[in-house]
């Protein structure tokens, strides 16, 4: 059996990578419609894009858990 550290530890990871999948696809849908053409992945100019949503999420997070 797993103890609560290492069940939290594993949901938080699990949480992480979720969010990082769902905010790559936000962010390619988004860019698709705007500009009508697909992100390359491998660019060097996806992954700040990639972790300015990240960020922009977490304070989204954070000011809607202290309200």
């Amino acid at each position: 059996m797993m103890t609560i550290k290492e069940r939290i530890k594993l949901q938080f990871l699990q949480g992480l990578v979720v969010g990082i999948l769902v905010t790559a696809v936000l962010i390619h849908l988004v860019v698709w419609f705007v500009l009508g053409k697909t992100v390359d992945v491998f660019s060097s100019n996806f992954y700040p894009m990639l972790f300015i949503a990240l960020y922009f999420l977490m304070k989204v997070y954070k000011t809607k858990k202290e309200d």
